[in-house]
């Protein structure tokens, strides 16, 4: 018999035994997730033609494409995008849809145009029901709004309620526009039998009906609603080559058309659009009209003082905004409607940035697309493409199509943020310091200019002054054929500007600066590099806003110095021209770095000894001779010679992505990835949004006059607390709207906000319902949410 020791030992043995029998017991660590790639999130995007909305929808669910930057604008296909369940709508609003009224009399004196009676254009917005509009065209994804802008946008975020009381003032009201319409017509001779007449005749109103998109449908509701008020309508169907020159360009007094259903697209958020007013709604537009037609001088002042920003504080712009937006619904040259612009993606794009006005217009857009894992090849329709000359002095004319193309294999210093139009800085962090409208800053002694007399730098003259000064801090990196970028690179941006402006290039071709840079030019003072990668930019402009400063002083270069010089080579001996109007009207070819007949004269330029490419004579840019020396001089001119080679053209850039391939035969555009890009492809994701507030006011008691009243209230963002916000409150007495008190609510934590209002105050109202109300937005997305709550005070008797 074995002792109890004994089997003890037995039973630790063999659980020793058996713990080293069992097999190891092992948890599955997750895979870590992949890397995130330098540049952007996909490999490369191809991007293709495809004129047809319908068509491009089709190839989304195929799979034959991922982003559509075309916009989604009839009604069959904005019903069918929202109803397939692969397809996802993405909703901007910087399109907005109006009415382009005509206010010119016919000179045929037996003919009579309405809308030369200021108070039938007026009555317009009484007329037609924005809200209709929206649901029934736009599936109720747009901003309704007579005024110029809407709450989409930064301007009625400064003002919320002045807005949101504009827009209540315009609603629909079909009884006051017939009355409107009425005393107008018979105080000018007209006759109504049931319908409107003039000598007998019935007035006929003549709308040009778009034929391309919603505003075709659009047209035949405005039609119905002029009826209604007693008008003949005849519908002219016209596509935009047709329409433009008779709407625009056509004289405006022979009775060819009296309204006309347009559409704008911004091209980005604006943060500060001074300019909007004169554009819109006076003769800065420049149509017809304005030869034959003089708005209110009050509306002219106003828009010109904010033109030329003739003010002095943000309180004296607001006035201006304040004054000049009601003047132009009464003048109502054009009658504002409804805001929406959809896009179109496929449900294979996991996430990316849009614009909250262009949409995929965006720099971003391509910049942040990605798939579920890095990687992969995206595909990006568009509407049309490879149109325009590949080259960034005067090539792509916009934002869009090829622009966004260049957009994407190119930097710039400052862009704007896609829901603020805040500029942010790209490739130039900066710091804006001004004087103001009226004082001034010392150019330093030791800052420099171009001067194109003799082509060399100069320090600046003795006494030189500006109002702003722009200090940039660059993150260089390197070109995309290998060589680092460096401050001589934006020192001949500067130069090739100057030279394009009023230089040797502009006596080639005077259109060779576009607007932007001849103002910039205009507005030049001097620069002063600090370092390596620091430059002071001195302009003589203001802003209340620091970054469109930055915006205006951004020198950033899109090409390395070698380019510009061999490009410009080719205008300066007669074979190219920059800008295409210069090149059309002198039978020569439009400047293009991407394809053409262009890279066979820059061939030549290097073949023939036009550049040279080694030696003490290496081609420099005029004036950089002792900026630039021997060695990095001909180390330039052998990467571009190697690029060329090996890529087929001469546009290497410094964007996330690299022009791989053009071709003008299937107008099919290339690009890969640039893994030497300084950014990590996750660089903008706080960007993608963007965040709209929600507010929820708590129930208020009722009060007697003397007690003190306390309202509670939160902010979300995605059903979540959101801290981060701006809001003001107003009490606002129901029964005639007027304003009894207003502020700014106190922050309580975790999205809670409170409003105590003291019993003294309440003392001072009279038994009646009120309103709280609570305009709401974030900074990072200025989208004004009006909520409201009402509450009673009671008699003490």
């Amino acid at each position: 018999m074995r002792s109890s020791s004994a089997c003890a030992a037995l039973i630790i043995v063999g659980i020793l035994a058996a713990v080293v029998l069992l097999p190891p017991v092992t948890t599955a660590k997750p895979a870590p997730p992949p890397p995130v790639p330098m540049g952007g999130f996909v490999d490369s995007i191809v991007w293709v033609p495809q004129p047809s909305p319908t068509r491009a929808l089709s190839d989304l669910d195929s799979g034959a494409m991922d982003l559509y930057t075309g916009v989604v604008a009839r009604s069959a296909d904005l019903a069918s995008l929202r109803a397939n369940p692969n397809l996802r709508p993405v909703e901007a609003y910087g399109r907005d849809y109006d009415l382009w009224v005509n206010p010119v009399a016919i000179s045929d004196p037996s003919r009579f145009n309405p809308f030369s009676l200021q108070p039938v254009r007026q009555a317009l917005n009484y007329l037609v029901d924005r809200n209709a509009i929206n649901a029934d065209f736009f599936h109720g994804q747009g901003v309704p709004h007579a005024a110029l802008w809407h709450s989409r946008q930064p301007e009625p975020a400064r003002h919320p309620f002045f807005f949101a009381d504009l827009e209540r003032a315009y609603g629909f009201d079909p009884d006051r526009a017939r009355t409107m319409i009425r005393t107008a017509m018979t105080e000018a001779g007209a006759t109504f039998d049931g319908t409107w007449r003039w000598q007998g005749n019935p007035i006929v109103v003549r709308l040009i009906q778009r034929v391309e998109d919603v505003r075709f449908d659009l047209a035949g509701y405005v039609a119905t609603q002029l009826e209604s008020a007693g008008f003949s309508v005849e519908l002219v169907p016209m596509s935009a080559g047709q329409a433009f020159p008779v709407v625009y360009f056509g004289p405006p007094d022979t009775g060819a058309w009296m309204v006309y259903t347009e559409s704008f697209q911004q091209p980005w958020v604006s943060v500060w659009p001074d300019e909007w007013l004169a554009d819109f709604h006076t003769f800065f537009g420049g149509e017809t009209i304005w030869q034959f037609h003089s708005p209110p001088q009050e509306l002219q002042d106003v828009a010109e003082r904010l033109f030329f920003t003739e003010y002095n504080s943000q309180d004296e712009r607001r006035g201006l905004i304040e004054t000049g937006a009601p003047l132009a619904i009464e003048d109502s040259v054009r009658v504002w409607l409804v805001a929406s612009t959809t896009y179109a993606a496929s449900n294979r794009v996991s996430t990316f940035v849009h614009d909250s006005a262009n949409g995929f217009g965006s720099l971003f857009t391509p910049r942040t697309a990605r798939f579920a894992t890095p990687g992969g090849t995206l595909r990006i329709g568009q509407v049309f493409q490879v149109a325009q000359a590949y080259q960034p002095w005067r090539g792509w004319t916009d934002t869009s199509l090829d622009g966004l193309i260049g957009n994407t294999f190119t930097d710039v210093g400052v862009a704007p943020h896609p829901h603020t139009g805040q500029f942010i800085p790209i490739r130039a962090a900066f710091a804006t310091t001004t004087a103001g409208p009226s004082g001034t800053i010392d150019v330093p002694s030791d800052a420099i200019v171009y001067d194109t007399s003799t082509n060399t730098w100069t320090s600046v003259a003795s006494g030189t002054t500006s109002r702003s000064k722009v200090t940039f801090d660059y993150t260089f990196g390197n070109w995309h054929h290998g060589v680092p970028i460096t401050m001589d690179d934006v020192l001949a941006q500067v130069a090739l500007i100057a030279r394009r402006d009023h230089g040797d290039i502009s006596s080639r071709d005077p259109s060779a600066a576009d607007f932007s840079d001849a103002r910039f030019q205009s507005l030049f003072r001097g620069l002063r590099p600090l370092d390596s990668d620091t430059l002071e930019v001195y302009v003589d402009s203001w802003s209340l806003n620091p970054s469109v400063t930055a915006d205006l002083a951004d020198v950033w270069p899109k090409v390395p110095w070698e380019v510009g010089e061999l490009a410009m080579a080719t205008v300066l001996r007669d074979q190219t021209r920059v800008a295409f109007n210069s090149a059309l009207n002198s039978g020569l070819t439009w400047l293009d770095l991407s394809r053409g007949d262009s890279l066979g004269f820059m061939d030549q330029a290097l073949s023939d000894g036009t550049i040279v490419t080694s030696g003490s004579g290496v081609t420099r840019p005029p004036g950089f001779s002792g900026f630039i020396d021997q060695t990095e001089a001909e180390a330039r001119w052998a990467a571009i010679s190697g690029w060329r080679t090996s890529r087929g053209h001469y546009f290497p850039s410094n964007g996330p992505y690299v022009l791989q391939s053009i071709d003008s035969g299937t107008r099919q555009v290339v690009l890969n990835r640039f893994a030497s890009y300084p950014f990590r492809a996750d660089r903008w994701d706080a960007l993608i949004g963007p965040p709209i507030v929600e507010v929820a006011i708590k129930p208020i008691d009722n009060i007697n006059p003397g007690d003190p009243l306390s309202v509670r209230l939160t902010t979300a963002v995605g059903g979540k607390p959101w801290n981060d916000a701006i809001l003001e409150y107003r009490i606002v007495r129901e029964s005639d709207r007027a304003v009894m008190g207003q502020g700014v609510p106190t922050f309580a934590g975790s999205g809670r906000w409170r409003i105590d209002i003291s019993s003294s105050f309440t003392a001072s109202l009279s038994p009646g319902r009120y309103l709280v109300e609570i305009a709401a937005s974030t900074p990072v997305a200025p989208y004004v949410v009006i909520a409201s709550r009402t509450f009673t005070v009671e008699s003490n008797q």
